[in-house]
């Protein structure tokens, strides 16, 4: 639904398996994109200067 309605990126935090989903790139009904990280940094697509940790979204 996110990838048809055009959304640039989606963010799913897993907190069983403690990983941050990320998709991007809309293809129609799916992703051409999906990344999964368990450490390090990201920067969401809108906010390109802005750099989180990995570690500060899954923690819990």
């Amino acid at each position: 639904m996110y990838a048809e309605s055009g959304i640039p990126e989606y963010w799913l935090v897993n907190l069983q398996t403690a990983e941050l989903i990320v998709y991007r790139q809309p293809r129609g009904r799916d992703y051409g994109s999906k990344m999964t990280f368990k450490e390090g940094e990201i920067s969401p697509l809108a906010f390109p200067d802005v750099i989180i940790p990995i570690e500060a979204i899954i923690s819990a």
